[in-house]
């Protein structure tokens, strides 16, 4: 499973850091987390911390979800 996400506004929101930890915890840790967007750089810290998947655009989701498609076929 994968959920993809683009933050765009704003670039200091004091509240999303939480809402981003409470949205991977729901998800749980086996659903991939895919975030773009062009606030992205301001909440790296926090994908990082919650092992989300930067996209710098979104041209590059495609050969993620190959990835993980691939990866599932070989399960």
């Amino acid at each position: 499973r994968a959920v993809a996400l683009s933050i765009v506004y704003p670039l200091d929101d004091p509240y999303l850091g939480r809402e981003l930890i409470k949205l991977r915890q729901a998800l749980g840790d086996d659903t991939y987390l895919f975030v773009g967007g062009r606030a992205v750089p301001s909440y790296s810290h926090i994908l990082k911390r919650i092992d989300a998947i930067e996209l710098n655009i979104l041209s590059d989701l495609r050969p993620h979800l190959h990835e993980l498609q691939l990866a599932e076929t070989r399960r």
